[in-house]
């Protein structure tokens, strides 16, 4: 049987499986599956990335985090009829300087969704939410330590 509530980690690929494996069986159903996974990475500049293991890890949380917790869950939501609901965010379409890789894998989980959507042949309901941006204390701190070059003040290569 399903816990009431069950939480995952998209970075932890083998943990979930193990987790996911032992908590379902071909009967249990699923009300909702909520997408909330999001991670922007450190401000640089394209041409300034000299190293990709970044943009692999924001993919690995904000995209693959979202489709591997779907695929597992779709089986169990059209038992119920249940709705996904993906936290995206006003990024993929309007994108912000020095997080290409946030931009981007925000584009990607809301087109992956609508595709789904417009696939989907059974009554899985898919709500994308896309919230704008918000005036939070790390965001413009985050923001206010980059330099010209979009590099990180007093961060060392």
């Amino acid at each position: 049987m399903l816990p009431p509530l069950l939480l995952m980690y998209p970075r932890s690929k083998t943990t979930n499986a193990l987790l996911m494996k032992h908590s379902t069986t071909s009967e249990d159903v699923l009300d909702h599956l909520v997408n909330n996974a999001g991670i922007s990475g450190k401000p640089v500049t394209v041409e300034n990335m000299r190293d990709v293991s970044e943009y692999t890890a924001v993919m690995d949380v904000n995209f693959w985090g979202a489709v591997n917790a779907t695929l597992f869950a779709i089986p169990h939501l059209k038992n119920s009829e249940g709705r996904i609901i993906v936290i995206a965010s006003v990024c993929a379409w309007f994108p912000i300087p020095l997080i290409s890789i946030y931009n981007a894998s925000k584009a990607a989980i809301t087109n992956f969704f609508e595709t789904l959507r417009m696939e989907s042949s059974t009554a899985i309901g898919i709500t994308i939410a896309t919230p704008g941006f918000y005036r939070v204390c790390f965001f413009w701190l985050f923001f206010a330590q980059v330099n010209e070059d979009g590099g990180l003040q007093g961060a060392t290569s």
